[in-house]
């Protein structure tokens, strides 16, 4: 439908200068038009034209009409001067927010050159892991260093160490909940006229108490797994600090 509206608009030589284009994409700027919107948006950067404020306004609009609400970010995150609509999204966003919406939300603040709130926003950040997403810290590690504040690139590695400590005793906590909440402990009944405990009941407990045995021993390991894992990417940032893996 888009590519026919193009051609179209071609055949009828009808003039497509960026203000048509922008028109144009501000038409498809609707939550019932996503895809089409998205089309158009494709063809408008393949012709390398820049996208009018209003433009950019009008597809973030859609895009949180839609649910779509990191895009939204995203977009907001190219127009100055639209800091209050990013962090009225981002308040009603966060509580459902994963690392990616993090990383796009730090994004856009960096693009608005407010890396106070950027920073503010990271430390909200609870990995999710299994791995931390180091393209997050990242992000404010590569305008430490274009600005010159490496002393905050020090500071960044420290927490970087926290974050993956706080994901790993987050994810131990889960699977030891997850483990033992299904176990059922059985009740020893003594048989009438007998000292005796029933067979079967102590079969059942040795059952349980093997489980517990095999339980913990796995969550020994899962933790020993975590301690080289934290081990590892420490000594891995103490030898190779990451510098502008992401620009911004």
């Amino acid at each position: 439908m888009v590519e026919n509206l193009v051609r179209e608009m071609q055949e009828q030589k009808v003039g497509l200068d960026g203000a048509t284009w922008n028109n144009v994409l501000r038409v498809y700027a609707d939550p019932s038009k996503i895809k089409e919107m998205e089309t158009f948006k494709t063809l408008f950067d393949e012709q390398g034209i820049n996208r009018e404020r209003s433009t950019i306004v009008a597809m973030a609009r859609a895009y949180n009409r839609s649910g779509l609400v990191q895009k939204a970010i995203e977009m907001l995150g190219d127009v100055p001067r639209t800091q209050r609509e990013v962090y009225a999204l981002w308040n009603e966003y966060k509580k459902e927010a994963k690392d990616d919406g993090y990383r796009t939300m730090i994004n856009s603040l960096l693009k608005l050159n407010n890396v106070e709130r950027a920073e503010k926003v990271y430390e909200e950040w609870n990995p999710e892991g299994p791995k931390l997403d180091m393209s997050i810290p990242c992000l404010l590690i590569s305008r430490y260093y274009a600005e010159g504040m490496a002393w905050k690139v020090d500071e960044m590695l420290k927490s970087i160490k926290k974050k993956r400590y706080g994901m790993h005793m987050r994810k131990l906590k889960y699977h030891t909940k997850r483990m033992f909440s299904n176990f059922t402990y059985p009740k020893i009944t003594w048989p009438y006229r007998t000292n005796l405990p029933d067979l079967t009941v102590l079969k059942e407990s040795l059952k349980v108490v093997l489980a517990i045995i095999l339980g913990v021993a796995v969550l020994v390991a899962v933790a020993v797994g975590y301690v080289l894992d934290m081990v590892w990417y420490d000594w891995l940032l103490e030898q190779h600090p990451p510098t502008s893996y992401h620009q911004v």
